[in-house]
């Protein structure tokens, strides 16, 4: 069963939500902004494993900014390459090589982006820009495939989100390690009880 996210809350001030962040920047010169409360429940990694077509132990090589929602939201699209592949769901690619794609794209919905003369931000309160992946950031992400976008986003929201640090595995936001009881664990434990999780599917 795929993992619902609900939209709570999509503030644009006063600027009725059919205008774009394009049109928003222009009336107002040249700069719009918005937020996004996305509401979440707790997720443990076990049912991560079993939502998610592609979990990956990462490294952040890339990060830029989108317009995406008929450029009514700005989002980050990180680039990542795969230091090494949990769960393949082989029909997302047509590659002679299990477990590998060419190129993974990881969708966020909030960031910052310049357009000239036109600066458009979204605010993401599940994922806010302090928690956000940085390019360097070693990563475990749990992903599910967006088939109309050509991107992944993650299961679960900001839950299928951990960062690597020290060698240890920690949720990528304070909320979540709050919500969900998290703590630092050893990365060869992480991976050794997540392999066995996903062994039992």
């Amino acid at each position: 069963m795929k993992i619902c996210i609900c939209i709570l809350l999509l503030a644009l001030g006063a600027t009725p939500v059919e205008q774009s962040l394009r049109q928003i920047a222009r009336e107002q010169g040249g700069s719009a902004s918005n937020s996004m409360d996305y509401f979440t429940p707790v997720t443990t990694v076990s049912q991560l494993s079993k939502d998610s077509d592609y979990i990956v132990h990462a490294k952040v090589v890339r990060a830029n900014t989108v317009l995406t929602f008929e450029e009514r939201l700005v989002a980050t699209e990180y680039t990542i390459l795969p230091l090494g592949v949990l769960k393949h769901r082989t029909s997302l690619n047509s590659s002679s090589k299990p477990g590998y794609l060419p190129t993974t794209v990881v969708r966020r919905v909030g960031g910052t982006m310049i357009e000239g003369e036109y600066r458009y931000s979204t605010t993401n309160r599940a994922m806010p820009e302090a928690d956000a992946p940085r390019v360097g950031d070693e990563v475990i992400w749990f992903l599910q495939y967006n088939a109309e976008d050509k991107v992944f986003m993650f299961t679960g929201g900001a839950f299928g989100a951990f960062h690597v640090r020290d060698g240890e595995v920690q949720p990528l936001t304070r909320e979540v390690a709050s919500r969900r009881g998290d703590r630092p664990i050893a990365l060869a434990a992480f991976l050794r009880d997540l392999q066995a999780s996903i062994a039992k599917e």
